[in-house]
């Protein structure tokens, strides 16, 4: 059971970075070639629909993490770093990135916003690299260790 939670954690993490590695490189700079008059609904668009992908992937990541800690109680200086940077990109997911996609969706959007969404963005998947880097490690010693 062990290796099924670690495998999954070390799953979704990876897919969390391809999924911030993309947004942060394609989807969010795709939201400046989009018209003022169209933005509204293209921010609309996009954030359901990465919802579908990434809330999955998000409680998917989290939910193995904690079942690592508390579930199997392992306990490692890079799994505890890695719970604090998922809840700190948690934290900063729902504080910061979302209220600026809630200000896309109004009626009138501003350019600035896109611009203060890449920049913002930026941070978190520097986070969420860190995270995921640690996690393929939480992996590598748990194979080491078998």
């Amino acid at each position: 059971m062990i290796a099924t939670a670690q495998t999954i954690h070390l799953l979704s993490s990876i897919l969390m970075m391809l999924v911030m590695i993309l947004v942060q490189i394609l989807i969010y700079p795709q939201f400046h070639h989009v018209g003022l008059d169209k933005l509204s609904a293209y921010a609309e668009f996009h954030s359901r629909r990465i919802s579908l992908v990434v809330i999955p992937l998000m409680l998917t990541e989290a939910s193995s993490l904690l079942t690592l800690i508390f579930v199997f109680k392992l306990s490692s200086w890079n799994l505890y770093i890695a719970a604090a940077l998922l809840f700190i990109v948690w934290l900063y997911t729902f504080f910061v990135v979302v209220p600026i996609h809630k200000k896309l969706v109004k009626a009138n959007p501003k350019n600035s916003f896109v611009e203060d969404l890449n920049t913002l963005n930026s941070y978190r998947t520097i986070l969420w690299l860190t995270k995921g880097v640690i996690s393929i490690d939480i992996y590598l010693n748990f194979l080491a260790n078998q």
